[in-house]
């Protein structure tokens, strides 16, 4: 009412609405503000009240306010003819008995349209999908009671046609012929057309492209989600486009109703400039309010609407933003990804919606005025793919207020095993409910650790176990329909050594070492605490100020500056990380590193050893030993030992990795194979220039250390006697160089 009301003794205060009493609720009237009544009518098996009977034409038969008045003491009147309730809402219908839509699934990213494709005056259904194709549902119901058969092959007008991928389809006369043409959006930002070169009743869809196509260079970059309509009211088809990155691109007809060319707007000559929704925009246009001119609808990543009301003309369109109650789809989510189509689906001149969603299902929208009538059940408004932690609690919202039922819910693994089951009637410890919230406590199901351990569940929970308010029975949740899915995590990092080499750390790697690894987890994830042992031992101190951030991925990298400088050569580490989420704490430890910073070098006591030339054969070998010059020896890793040799007297000892190996992990055997006329004196072993005359390639010790030469010859110390074995082969016959 326009000002504050009285109520005094308001017995018998109504309206009647299809012949039914909504008896006045002073209580709930003096809760609701001092400016407004609220009548109430309880519902009953049968009842049936369309949206427009909420008009109510005769105010004064149709409404009785007894002991009403202002502070004054005057009493209401009603100065029009009718009383309209001209706030829109639109409704969710679910269930086969009235979502027309109902079972439809293309798979996945459904975009419909709905048009009359078989010329017999309804409305059939045209669903883009994922994949890039489209499918096709007959309506062999009637205009106001729909009811859609899908048709596949030769029945399927649209068989063959697949754009790619993410098909978003619009049909309307592009070429002033009276039939409808296709136009379809794409992944990569592109429109293809397909005349009809049918008829009304029996289309046949032709690609049209190059000049053909008058859409040709269209490109918005990624997902292009058309709408035509004729924006600048001169009677022709402009194109709105949505994109990727959540803006609209406008193309201003500049030919004419059958020869189509559309012009790029930008700035201010696109009306849609500034709008975006944040990504995946796909629009829709027609009249919402109700004044003749052309609203606008964007559907985004997230599942909602947004609403733009066209404040401007028909020919002079301005978009204003609508949000909270101002938006008549305020409130709808379907979850993920929202492609919007309005259309009259029930025949009752009003536009109705049907959604496309991310998994390839259609939800219907019918298009009602607001009541104190509560016939809708309680849905869930969050449900698949939720991440827990193990001893989490279960939360799921409902639309509305909702108390117990009867019936239960069953916790479910991913092979279908209850783990857990809620007797609503009994099991009261095991759940609460508080307005729109229906909790359940893990801790108390009697689960083993009393926690969900890591791995997928759903939910399965009868119809009626819960309900609304008004006893409206919520829908059933299975697995998969209405599913309420979810994984549980357990709070944890990996720690790596970056630089570590088979788990050590070598004298090229020391100086470069950091400590990384990736975390998991719900909730915010930091890093509390890094600490590194020897043993039992604590090295340093613990870290606990300017520690790494965790990055929305779980990675996180300790720097070598912030590691101890206690971390020693020859001494074996793991390292310690505390991880917290705000709520829990968690400690994971790394595996053994062991810092070995010293390079191999010869073994400078011992002999260079010469072996005896086998018999029948011209060659002989030369063995060396080596070792870190430390207590803690590491073995020889030879790998590719390619031109590793050692230069005497200007003959290459070539490396023999299998003798090497044969002799022993310290032990490197070379071999030179002598040839007539061969002479080495003894002396020629004495090595002046390591540098120059010792080549070892990709020999190391375990940790990655190359060996060293640390003086400035390898002197030759002692010289076996090298035995003639055949005549003539043996250049060095005679030669003794004692001990």
């Amino acid at each position: 009412m326009s000002e504050t009301l009285k109520l005094n003794n308001t017995t018998g205060s109504k309206v009647v609405i299809a012949g039914k009493d909504f008896v006045l609720d002073k209580t709930a009237s003096t809760t609701a503000g001092d400016k407004k009544l609220v009548f109430k009518y309880s519902v009953q098996a049968g009842d049936s009240i369309a949206a427009t009977d909420f008009d109510i034409d005769n105010p004064t038969s149709d409404i009785t306010l007894n002991n009403i008045t202002d502070v004054a003491g005057n009493a209401p009147v009603f100065t029009a003819d009718r009383v309209v309730l001209t706030k829109l809402e639109y409704i969710e219908k679910t269930g086969s008995g009235n979502n027309p839509f109902e079972g439809i699934d293309v798979g996945n990213v459904s975009v419909p349209t709905l048009a009359d494709i078989d010329g017999d005056g309804d409305l059939d259904l045209v669903v883009g999908e994922g994949n890039g194709t489209l499918k096709y549902y007959q309506n062999t119901g009637t205009t106001s009671s729909p009811a859609y058969e899908v048709k596949t092959g030769g029945s399927n007008p649209f068989n063959g046609i697949d754009v790619g991928n993410a098909a978003s389809p619009i049909l309307v006369d592009i070429d002033g012929d009276g039939d409808l043409d296709l136009v379809v959006g794409e992944k990569n930002g592109t429109l293809k057309y397909y005349q009809n070169t049918g008829t009304t009743s029996s289309p046949a869809y032709e690609a049209k492209t190059g000049d053909d196509n008058p859409f040709n260079g269209i490109d918005v970059g990624y997902y292009s989600t058309p709408t035509l309509a004729d924006i600048d009211g001169d009677g022709d088809l402009d194109l709105v486009m949505g994109e990727a990155y959540g803006t609209l691109k406008y193309y201003q007809n500049t030919g004419t109703t059958s020869n189509p060319a559309y012009e790029a707007k930008t700035g201010d000559d696109n009306p849609f400039n500034g709008i975006d929704v944040g990504y995946y925009s796909t629009p829709t246009l027609a009249d919402i309010d109700g004044d003749g001119d052309l609203d606008l609808v964007v559907g985004e990543i997230y599942g909602t609407l947004k609403y733009y009301q066209n404040t401007g003309t028909t020919s002079n369109p301005a978009y204003e933003a609508k949000t909270g109650d101002s938006n008549p789809f305020n409130g709808i989510d379907v979850g993920e990804f929202f492609a919007p189509t309005l259309a009259d689906i029930d025949g009752d001149g009003d536009l109705d919606l049907v959604v496309g969603k991310n998994d390839g299902t259609l939800k219907y929208y019918y298009n009602q005025q607001p009541s104190s009538v509560d016939g809708q059940a309680p849905t869930l408004t969050t449900q698949a793919s939720v991440i827990l932690e193990e001893t989490s609690d279960l939360v799921l919202d409902f639309s509305e207020n909702i108390k117990a039922g009867t019936g239960s819910i069953l916790i479910k693994n991913s092979s279908d095993v209850t783990v857990a089951t809620i007797n609503i009637a009994s099991d009261t410890n095991k759940f609460s409910i508080a307005n729109d919230k229906l909790t359940i406590d893990v801790s108390a199901l009697g689960l083993t650790n009393n926690k969900l351990t890591v791995g997928s569940y759903y939910l399965e929970m009868n119809s009626g176990a819960i309900t609304d308010m008004s006893g409206n029975d919520a829908l059933g949740i299975a697995k998969d329909t209405n599913q309420w899915a979810f994984k549980t995590t357990v709070l944890t990092t990996d720690i790596v050594w970056a630089g570590a080499d088979d788990n050590y750390i070598n004298n090229n790697e020391k100086d470069a070492t950091t400590l990384s690894g990736k975390a998991t987890g719900i909730g915010t994830l930091t890093i509390t605490k890094i600490e590194f042992f020897e043993g039992s031992n604590t090295v340093g101190t613990a870290i606990t100020s300017g520690l790494p951030a965790v990055a929305a991925d779980g990675t996180w990298a300790l720097a070598h500056s912030a590691m101890p400088s206690e971390l020693a050569d020859g001494k074996t580490y793991t390292a310690v990380v505390t991880l917290s989420n705000g709520t829990n704490s968690a400690i994971s430890t790394s595996t053994a590193v062991t810092y070995d910073t010293i390079n191999p070098i010869p073994i400078t006591t011992n002999p260079w050893t010469l072996s005896d030339i086998p018999a029948g054969q011209s060659a002989f070998k030369a063995e060396r030993c080596y070792q870190p010059n430390t207590d803690n020896e590491r073995d020889a890793k030879l790998n590719n030992t390619t031109g590793s040799k050692v230069v005497i007297a200007g003959k290459d000892f070539v490396l023999d990795k299998t003798a090497s190996t044969t002799a022993g992990d310290k032990k490197l055997v070379f071999k030179y194979s002598v040839q007539a006329g061969d002479s080495i004196a003894a002396t020629d072993f004495d090595i002046d220039n390591p540098t120059s005359d010792i080549t070892l390639n990709n020999i190391t010790d375990v940790a990655g250390n190359a060996p060293v030469f640390t003086a400035d010859r390898v002197v030759l110390t002692k010289l076996s006697i090298l035995k003639k074995q055949v005549r003539g082969n043996n250049p060095f016959e005679g030669i003794d160089v004692g001990e």
